[in-house]
């Protein structure tokens, strides 16, 4: 994988993007490759990327590092509170815009 420090950069990159990476081109030139990718982004969607179960842990996460930034400087810890909401709207965006594309993609044969 490469990129994955800016997955939530864009929550609206396409669910199939044009991939640069010669296996991810390779499995996804095919009807089943790109039909085995869908499966696993629709799996992943309903298991591992529940945006809720993800917008707590990330509200959690921050509620335990924001005390030391408050400590140092409450102008950061400002900043990391605008910071964490941003991320957990970021993962709420991104996971609505994959749910709307796995929906709008064409049905398995």
């Amino acid at each position: 994988p490469h990129g994955l420090d800016q997955l939530f950069a864009k929550t609206d990159e396409p669910l199939i993007p044009e991939w640069k990476g010669l296996v991810a081109k390779a499995v996804l030139s095919t009807p089943s490759g790109q039909q085995r990718y869908l499966e696993t982004m629709s799996r992943l969607l309903a298991g591992a990327f529940k945006a809720d179960a993800l917008q707590a842990r990330i509200k959690e996460l921050g509620a335990l590092i924001r005390p030391a930034l408050a400590e140092s400087n409450s102008g950061a810890a400002k900043a990391f509170d605008e910071a964490v909401a941003k991320l957990g709207e970021r993962v709420g965006k991104r996971a609505s815009f994959i749910d709307q594309q796995l929906k709008a993609a064409p049905a398995s044969k």
